[in-house]
Order: C-alpha cells, then structure tokens, then sequence
C-alpha cells in the first residue's frame, strides 16, 4: 500500500499518508478516489515519508485538471501539501503556483514543510488530544 488514508469527521479532514515513492497514476487513482467517494472539505497529502521524485509539467496539469473537473465535490476547503523532504517540497510548491494560475480552479492549494503550518493554514480547530495518526 503506498498511500494509508486517514479520514477525521471532526475536522472534516482526509490526510494522504505516503509510505513510499508513488507514480502520477498512483496520485491520480488516489485523487480520483477521493472525490468520488469521501470528499472532506479539509485534504493533506503527507509526502514526508515518500512522493514522486519525477512529476513533470504534464503531471502537474493532469492532476489540477482532475480537481477542477471533481471540484463540485467540495464546494468550501484547501488543501496542503506537506513534506519536510527537499525535492518534494520543491515539487508541491511548483504544483502550488501552477494551481494559482489555473483560474478554474476554486479551492487553494499550498505547500508546507510542518503539519502544524498546514493546519493553521486551514483556519480549524483541534481538540487538545486530537493527534492525527
């Protein structure tokens, strides 16, 4: 398994757990998924323990083309891209200003290097016990 999906109704949150180097169709499988059958409003991927070290341009815009066509699935959230690893952080940056260029797309993305960061990004509260895995 190269992704474990932790899903929280309080916040409404899902995190993609990477647990090893994935593929674009790996992400796209996973993307597709999730808004499918169990979009939240609040969306992590969590690339600290793997990525995709090759995700080109093409990626990129095959993966924002998928938001924007299952975005109706989530009509309010964000979503974040964490990961303390250099080159993914370069990467999901990259996919970061590529989404804010993309005018259709409704929800933002960002990257960040801490969990914390992206959590205060999001504006939620969370019970002082509340750990996500």
């Amino acid at each position: 398994m190269k992704f474990i999906v932790h899903r929280y109704k309080d916040p409404d949150l899902t995190i993609h757990e990477a647990t090893e180097e994935v593929n674009t169709d790996d992400l796209i499988a996973l993307l597709k998924d999730f808004y499918q059958n169990r979009a939240t409003s609040y969306l992590i991927w969590d690339l600290n323990k793997g990525g995709n070290p090759e995700l080109s341009e093409n990626d990129i815009a095959t993966i924002i083309s998928i938001s924007i066509e299952y975005g109706s699935q989530r009509k309010t959230g964000k979503t974040a891209i964490v990961t303390a690893n250099d080159l993914y952080f370069g990467i999901s940056r990259m996919f970061e200003v590529y989404s804010e260029i993309e005018e259709d797309l409704s929800l933002p993305i960002r990257a960040f290097r801490d969990f914390n960061q992206a959590i205060a990004w999001f504006g939620i509260k969370l019970k002082d016990s509340w750990v996500p895995y």
